[in-house]
């Protein structure tokens, strides 16, 4: 989906506001931490960058970012991704304050399960639309034993 430069300018604002929002032991995270809550690899600088082009509008932000940002900023994808005129009458985000390193290391776990098993589900459709693809009858993969990669 394409957006015009105004919306794009919106919606990265609202990215920004949900990272400015995130709090830990008092302080935002900048675009780096936050990065790697969201799960993007590279360098420090390459995650700072990137985080950097979303929240300018510089550069569309891939939908399954989209919908990270929306689990943790507790808003809707409509609302993240609204034109600017919808959301001059939003109210804005409240501060989400992290009261310790228990709490945040239980949600990096549930936000890296969560992505883990999204990339799981997006390997296993990938093979099943080669094989449809190629003809072939669809077989469902074994099951993945515990403790194995």
């Amino acid at each position: 989906m394409e957006y015009s430069e105004k919306q794009k300018k919106a919606v990265g604002k609202r990215l920004k506001d949900i990272r400015c929002a995130h709090v830990h032991k008092g302080r935002t995270l900048n675009q780096a931490e936050f990065g790697g809550i969201l799960g993007l690899k590279g360098s420090e600088k390459e995650i700072q960058a990137k985080i950097s082009k979303w929240e300018t509008g510089r550069i569309n932000v891939p939908m399954e970012y989209i919908g990270i940002y929306s689990n943790i900023g507790g808003k809707t994808l409509d609302a993240l991704l609204a034109s600017p005129e919808v959301c001059e009458q939003d109210e804005g985000l409240s501060g989400t304050e992290v009261n310790n390193d228990e709490e945040l290391r239980m949600f990096l776990k549930d936000l890296v399960v969560a992505q883990a098993k999204i990339i799981e589900l997006q390997d296993e459709n990938k093979l099943l639309r080669e094989e449809l693809n190629s003809g072939g009858s669809v077989k469902k993969a074994p099951a993945r034993r515990k403790g194995r990669s």
